[in-house]
């Protein structure tokens, strides 16, 4: 897979930015990086072909369509053809946009698709030409203007425009129901399993042919990044490490510094 970024891009504590047109070789489909984090991420989707999955639903993405995805929920974007995929990405957090803007979005809009001739494709016309003539200082400070634009306009977001979600699986939504549920107090997959009444090796397959993830994977990612957040807020690693339902610290310390490049002691 080959990704063409354009000159501006943004990798800083509290907000990312790209703009990519990506090519894929011919004759199996590719996958963006499958995870789930604490920021807010927006993308707009250009052209191509891909869905985009979001824990148990999933959208067959078109031109101008925006994507709107929540702290700590896993997804990933599937491209199903050679065909040319472009999109912008912004992840950002609260230091960046104030939650109180970010709070006006209604729960149930997560995707929507923007006309040409909507503001908020214009938005993101806009965002293309300030990141090919400004600099990046200047560039992030119009950036931040246009997002809180652009999540205004997604609160009042009409209802033909936004675009309803298929569920990857009934079960699939069972599991992660009971996992979310019980986020810190699973022990073992095989309570998961008694609870869908399933084996183990077809809760391994439903996963991995659905999600491209194995439970114990999903469930240690939603983990690692609730205890990321404590961590932030002024928690000891050594409680939160316990409160989020690793058995122990050196195993803890292991998958946090493996996830996210740094030891829990890290705050920055």
């Amino acid at each position: 897979m080959q990704e063409n970024e354009s000159k501006m891009k943004i990798a800083e504590e509290n907000l990312e930015y790209n703009h990519a047109v990506i090519t894929c070789a011919k004759g199996h489909p590719r996958f963006s990086m499958k995870h789930s984090h604490n920021a807010y991420e927006i993308i707009f989707f250009e052209h191509g072909d891909a869905e985009y999955i979001v824990e148990n639903r999933y959208y067959k993405l078109r031109k101008n369509d925006l994507v709107f995805t929540r702290p700590s929920e896993y997804h990933f974007i599937k491209i199903h053809s050679d065909a040319e995929y472009s999109r912008f990405n912004i992840l950002f957090d609260s230091d960046f946009i104030d939650e109180n803007i970010i709070n006006l979005i209604p729960p149930q809009i997560e995707a929507i698709n923007c006309p040409k001739s909507s503001i908020i494709a214009e938005n993101f016309k806009r965002m293309k030409y300030y990141g090919e003539h400004f600099s990046k200082e200047d560039f992030t400070v119009l950036l931040q203007s246009l997002l809180k634009e652009i999540l205004y306009n997604l609160s009042i977001s009409e209802a033909d425009v936004i675009n309803l979600p298929s569920e990857v699986s009934p079960l699939i939504t069972r599991a992660l129901d009971y996992i979310n549920e019980n986020l810190f107090t699973v022990k073992e997959l095989q309570e998961i399993c008694d609870e869908l009444s399933v084996s183990k090796p077809y809760l391994f397959k439903l996963f991995n042919d659905q999600l491209k993830i194995s439970p114990k994977r999903y469930i240690n990612l939603k983990r690692l990044n609730y205890a990321k957040k404590l961590i932030q807020q002024g928690r000891r690693p050594t409680e939160v490490c316990f409160e989020c339902g690793f058995d122990s610290y050196v195993g803890f310390y292991k998958q946090y510094v493996k996830q996210f490049g740094c030891p829990p002691s890290h705050k920055g």
